[in-house]
């Protein structure tokens, strides 16, 4: 089988001038194996480095959302990564997350920009290999 071809696009964050706190639409993972997570930035403003940058999850899409273990993208959890800054205009910040060892279903990225200041922000998702066993099971199923 080719993964690629049994794979859901979505767009999760329209690309526009974010500011203050964003939450992207709530990611649907029930029936996916992997989600890969795309935000595409475009110019972030002098002062507009983000303050926070991660993942969120919670058992209904619209319930209250938890940081995910692991899924923020700063210095400390992540290497040598670091929160995209005002000179990181045009790039890429890519998550590939096996949702098999997720505990809850709906997935939310959540980016901050300092004060009031603007990134251009979009975000897309592919769910994948949405054969394989989904997320959530029913004993007897």
């Amino acid at each position: 089988m080719i993964h690629a071809q049994n794979a859901v696009y979505q767009a999760a964050l329209v690309p526009a001038a974010q500011t203050g706190a964003t939450l992207t639409d709530a990611i649907d993972t029930q029936g996916c194996s992997f989600v890969t997570i795309i935000a595409q930035f475009g110019a972030i403003a002098a002062s507009g480095a983000l303050t926070a940058f991660k993942l969120t999850e919670a058992t209904a899409s619209g319930g209250s959302y938890s940081d995910v273990s692991s899924g923020a993208i700063t210095d400390a959890s992540i290497g040598t990564a670091s929160l995209p800054a005002a000179d990181d205009d045009d790039k890429l910040f890519v998550w590939q997350v096996d949702v098999r060892n997720l505990t809850k279903r709906y997935l939310k990225l959540s980016a901050t920009c300092h004060g009031s200041n603007s990134a251009m922000l979009g975000v897309v998702v592919i769910k994948s290999r949405n054969s394989e066993s989904p997320l959530e099971t029913t004993a007897g199923t």
